[in-house]
């Protein structure tokens, strides 16, 4: 039990050194700079993902463009393979 409270303040006073580290290692000038460009990145990632989003869109509509766009070739050749059929079931040419 003794072992592990010590173990366990130990480990809180190496966090707390890194904290200290991290707060003294930079500069107010850094830190804006830091943040402005984290911001500007932020906004990078927005609107690629608004383009990305767009570009499915497209895809998507691009696709069903396509499958409507072989429906009607495909309609005339389904009607004369009834016409066929219906000949030789009547036994008609």
């Amino acid at each position: 039990m003794v072992v592990e409270i010590l173990r366990q303040r130990e480990h809180i006073v190496e966090l707390l050194g890194k904290i200290r580290d991290l707060n003294t290692g930079w500069a107010e000038d850094d830190r804006i700079r830091m943040t402005s460009e984290n911001l500007a990145l932020k906004r990078t990632v927005r609107d690629q993902e608004t383009g990305v989003r767009s570009l499915a869109d497209k895809l998507a509509a691009a696709r069903e463009d396509n499958r409507f766009a072989d429906r009607p070739i495909a309609e005339p050749q389904l009607g004369q393979g009834n016409e066929v059929g219906q000949h030789s079931a009547n036994g008609k040419p």
